[in-house]
């Protein structure tokens, strides 16, 4: 396989038109834009719409990337919001959407935490032994 770099900067222009500006995920960061893939020819994207309230309970999305995505849902139906939709009166609607934007708070307020002691330990501030997973999507 040769090298190509007119095709390469060919590629990376049509992801960047692919999406908004700055794309990235709202939990976890993930926006290195070789890796986000959006479009017909590619049926998966890195970057999935998230329904803050749930699908059945209101039409508001924030993108996730696929592994928070799949977090976020599994903290929903922990939770016990329904995510079928369904003939509901506006209280069960808010409540299910309640219970679901409190998923998605509980686990961006873990990302913010990992975030922070991670940061922390670099500034070398505080001394907190490193979790079991690892930071390697940092930069250093």
């Amino acid at each position: 396989m040769s090298h190509d770099p007119i095709g390469r900067q060919r590629r990376t222009q049509r992801r960047r038109t692919a999406f908004p500006p700055n794309p990235a995920c709202v939990m976890c960061g993930a926006s290195t834009i070789e890796i986000l893939v959006k479009g017909s020819t590619v049926p998966v994207s890195l970057l999935e719409d998230h329904h803050v309230f749930g699908a059945a309970h209101h039409p508001l999305t924030g993108p996730l990337c696929r592994n928070c995505h799949a977090v976020v849902t599994a903290t929903q139906r922990n939770e016990g919001v329904d995510l079928r939709p369904q003939e509901r009166s506006f209280l069960q609607q808010l409540a299910h959407g309640l219970l679901s934007l409190g998923a998605l708070l509980g686990e961006i307020g873990k990302a913010l935490i990992r975030f922070a002691r991670e940061l922390l330990r670099r500034l070398g501030l505080v001394k907190i032994p490193d979790p079991v997973w690892s930071y390697t999507w940092l930069p250093n």
